[in-house]
């Protein structure tokens, strides 16, 4: 079962990515970077207008994507 909690390690994408990327494309950014995406660790990624972020957890059974879109309600 997947949690989130104090065990996890998160790792932060610097820049903006492109989130038309699917599994197959964020691992190949984990991979870039030199990291292992299947070591259990959390990747999070967030678009250039900080409106969707994804969640990339992925260990020897399961890939997991979660994906949070955020919502303006109103503006000042």
């Amino acid at each position: 079962m997947f949690s989130l909690n104090e065990s996890n390690r998160f790792v932060l994408s610097l820049t903006s990515v492109n989130m038309r990327n699917g599994i197959n494309g964020l691992c190949g950014l984990i991979l870039y970077t030199g990291l292992v995406p299947t070591n259990g660790d959390v990747y999070i990624f967030i678009n250039r207008n900080r409106t969707i972020l994804k969640l990339l957890h992925r260990d020897a059974y399961v890939i997991l994507v979660l994906v949070i879109k955020f919502y303006i309600l109103w503006q000042s």
